[in-house]
């Protein structure tokens, strides 16, 4: 079970097949509450089965929806690697399962998509970044948010430089050639010549090279189609190096000093948070900043129910949405009508998170904040394209 990627949200935002099943819990790990989790688990489910029968879905259908989620209450390694909260997404065509390093209060909708805005966080200030440790003794890349970590495996990648040499042979003229093919586009040479110049210290360099290569090469796959930052750890000529040859455009100039060997991966990405913290903070800064300029215009919104008509007609450049409310009601597109409801009722979904996955799905910017960071208290402010 990963963190989420972006690819994994946007598809969640292209599945429009009733009923969609958004499921989130506060989970722990560790404790009494631990032990819990499966219980609160076990009633949120039993409220979804409701839920759906409310919605006209027949007993032997919601059954068949919940089945692989109900297998999940019996996996005692599942309850036992937790974070800070638990997503679980439900619909025809999808079962998706995430841990999330984030604390998240508990929500059950069924509506005709998935309710997302609880996994923003992911993807601004609480977002996802990679550190990648570089040692010639032992290279690891992590995918890191501000709570947890984890390695991402790359098996086509030598762990070290005395890995790769194993799979090298030797000639008279002192060319090494590697037993590894290139990867389709790489740039390395199959035969890498070392003779002609600069002593054993040139030799060495080439050696490092070399094997830069072939993990940037590696890194270069696992992030192909991924935008969240990269932080290069280790000692400076190695972070240099790399830096010659990177072809990953989100790798920061900032790095972590020193010997990441002797570094735990929690304790790398602590170090690594602290280069992207500033950069995520820049970005929600620089968003309330330009609501705040253009917000006595009329390229600003901040009633909820003119942003969410904005959104779902893809008018929305920016939307900042309030984390810590909910704003219950509808929105009948045919009728360009919103309704808002001071409490939840029947069929009303939160028009927050409606705004917001309408906003992403247009390729609009939307930061997910603390109420006390919202302008002026708003649940929603937006700036608008047009």
């Amino acid at each position: 079970m990963n963190l989420m990627s972006r690819v994994e949200l946007n598809s969640l935002l292209k599945e429009s097949e009733f009923p969609c099943i958004s499921l989130y819990m506060p989970t722990h790990t560790a404790g009494s509450d631990n032990r819990q989790d499966p219980i609160r688990y076990k009633n949120l489910l039993r409220d979804c089965r409701e839920t759906l029968k409310q919605h006209g879905v027949r007993s032997r259908e919601a059954d068949g929806l919940l089945d692989k989620p109900r297998r999940l209450m019996d996996e005692a390694s599942f309850w036992r690697h937790q974070s800070g909260g638990l997503a679980v997404f439900v619909s025809p065509g999808t079962f998706g399962v995430y841990r999330l390093p984030l604390r998240t209060e508990e929500l059950l909708t069924v509506s005709g998509r998935f309710h997302v805005k609880p996994l923003l966080p992911l993807f601004s200030r609480d977002g996802l970044f990679y550190v990648l440790a570089l040692s010639q003794k032992h290279v690891r890349l992590l995918q890191c948010s501000r709570y947890s970590s984890r390695e991402v495996e790359m098996p086509d990648v030598p762990a070290s430089i005395d890995e790769m040499m194993a799979g090298m042979t030797f000639d008279r003229a002192h060319q090494f050639h590697t037993g590894t093919p290139s990867p389709p586009g790489s740039d390395r040479a199959a035969v890498f010549h070392t003779q002609g110049g600069g002593g054993e210290d040139s030799v060495k360099k080439k050696y490092v090279l070399e094997f830069f290569r072939l993990v940037r090469d590696g890194v270069h796959k696992r992030l192909a189609d991924r935008d969240e930052p990269l932080v290069l750890a280790g000692v400076e000529f190695d972070r240099a190096s790399y830096h010659e040859l990177d072809k990953y455009p989100h790798t920061l100039s900032e790095g972590i000093g020193g010997n990441p060997d002797l570094l735990s991966g929690d304790e790398l990405c602590r170090r690594g948070w602290e280069v992207v913290e500033p950069v995520f903070s820049r970005q929600e800064s620089d968003a309330v900043a330009a609501y705040e300029q253009l917000e006595h215009t009329t390229r600003a919104a901040r009633d909820v129910r003119k942003v969410a008509p904005a959104a779902y007609e893809g008018r929305i450049q920016t939307l900042l949405v309030s984390l810590d409310d909910h704003v219950w009601g509808t929105y009948v597109p045919e009728h360009d009508h919103v309704e808002v409801h001071d409490t939840r009722q029947a069929g009303d979904e939160d028009l927050l998170d409606f705004a917001a996955a309408h906003a992403l799905k247009h390729g609009g910017n939307v930061h997910a904040l603390g109420g006390d960071a919202m302008p002026g208290g708003a649940s929603a402010a937006a700036v608008l394209r047009f």
